[in-house]
């Protein structure tokens, strides 16, 4: 349980449950030690095995509070009044042990009523959790629960013998874990869905919906938080911009233009190949940015483009696009714009240079 929580614990980092439960968990395995014959060959030492027998039990209750109230959104008073309550009754059920005024047999059945009354009420409390009520766990919860409340009860009347006690109240136990687990089990899979579903929208918030590229805002996203890791970590900025596509929507349609931007995206992300990210930043503007790439990978990347828009068959109307790039080594936010100005020259050069051509 420790080495899982160390797993999700930059997941869920909010959540302790898990560790709660690996707390309560390893010190109810103390607590069972104490009966240990293996243990007592071991160490033969009375008074730790006394230690394990009866402080392991004032530490209990400090993590069951614990766990329940990492499992209770709604925090009420009444939790804290039977933390306290029961705390208090095993501190003075100790004194009564360690003075000889009273045997901690004739009075652990207080205890146990106390237990009883904190499961109930948590039995209560967790039945009006929005996040319980929707799980496929929820009877079988509720059966465990009951029945470990019923095991207390006996438990706590004391009806049948030491030997029978001890075996029901090992069954109670059992049943308190196993509702803990599944709890938990279910807490842990209500977080992953959150987690899930704020990806699907950081998805689309980021995600430019008609093309599948990264969008402006994920653009913005990236450079205003920009913090340099290495003074080695190279980029190569590409502007694209897409030639006449303002004549195709006059004259076809913005239905015919967002198939050409289509097509004209996913040539450009076949070349890529995983090289770089493509954002678009304009109606017809386009960023790749490339990390640690030579000069030679940029030109071939922009030879295949070329290829790859010339021999496109996805839009039955032919479409070309003007490209800058610009090489630089960012250290603050502001290197990006001014990479993105540069390479908007050298594009804005290279699309008069093929208007020249075409006339």
């Amino acid at each position: 349980m420790f080495g899982t929580n160390y797993l999700f614990s930059r997941v869920s980092i909010n959540d302790k449950s898990l560790l709660h439960l690996a707390f309560l968990t390893l010190t109810i395995s103390l607590w069972q030690l104490d009966d240990s014959t293996l243990l007592f060959f071991f160490t033969g030492n009375l008074p730790f095995l006394w230690c394990m027998k009866y402080l392991t039990q004032l530490i209990m209750p400090i993590f069951t509070y614990l766990f329940i109230k990492s499992i209770i959104i709604r925090k009420t008073k009444f939790l804290n009044f039977l933390f306290w309550g029961t705390v208090t009754v095993i501190f003075l059920q100790f004194t009564l042990q360690i003075t000889g005024i009273r045997h901690l047999t004739n009075t652990i059945f207080i205890s146990h009523l106390l237990y009883f009354f904190s499961a109930t009420y948590t039995l209560i409390s967790l039945l009006k959790e929005e996040w319980l009520k929707k799980s496929i766990l929820k009877y079988l919860f509720i059966l465990s629960m009951l029945a470990s409340i019923v095991i207390f009860i006996i438990t706590a009347l004391s009806l049948f013998n030491n030997l029978f006690f001890s075996s029901l109240m090992s069954f109670g136990l059992a049943f308190v874990f196993f509702s803990m687990i599944l709890l938990t089990y279910q807490k842990q899979l209500n977080i992953f869905e959150a987690i899930k579903e704020a990806e699907t929208y950081k998805k689309l918030a980021f995600v430019d919906i008609a093309t599948g590229v990264y969008n402006k805002t994920a653009w913005y996203t990236l450079t205003d938080n920009y913090k340099s890791i290495s003074s080695a970590e190279k980029y190569c900025l590409i502007l694209f911009d897409m030639n006449n596509l303002k004549k195709v929507n006059d004259k076809y349609g913005h239905l015919t233009g967002d198939k050409m931007i289509k097509a004209f995206c996913d040539c450009l992300t076949r070349v890529l190949e995983g090289m770089g990210a493509v954002y678009r930043i304009g109606g017809d503007e386009f960023v790749t940015l490339c990390k640690n790439v030579r000069k030679e990978n940029v030109e071939k990347i922009l030879r295949d483009f070329d290829e790859a828009v010339k021999n496109q068959e996805e839009c039955e109307y032919k479409f070309s696009a003007a490209y800058g790039y610009e090489f630089f080594t960012p250290s603050v936010p502001a290197d990006f714009q001014n990479a993105l100005k540069k390479a908007d020259e050298k594009m804005y050069s290279k699309k008069v240079e093929m208007k020249l051509a075409r006339s």
